[in-house]
């Protein structure tokens, strides 16, 4: 059976700080990644350990976009307001 957890950044971040991160592949044959928390564990005010960990490419961790549902909402009762079929 496969293991895959989805990690925030807040989590992650400290656990590279703490030299502890490369105990998620040993828990979880997958971690998955929102793009937005790439970017903020990527950021230029992020301390520059966790930066140059995230620019370091791991076969068990995954970057994957999300859509923000309220934000999909919004967009589609647009579309129905200006009578924009899907």
């Amino acid at each position: 059976m496969s293991s895959v957890v989805v990690a925030d950044a807040g989590p992650l971040h400290y656990l590279i700080l703490v030299d502890c991160a490369e105990i998620l592949p040993k828990l979880f044959d997958r971690v998955l990644i929102p793009s937005a928390v790439r970017k903020e564990l990527s950021h230029r005010y992020t301390p520059a350990k966790v930066a140059d960990w995230m620019r370091v490419s791991k076969p068990w961790l995954t970057t994957e976009y999300v859509l923000d549902a309220a934000l999909e909402r919004d967009v589609e009762r647009r579309k129905r307001q200006r009578g924009i079929e899907r």
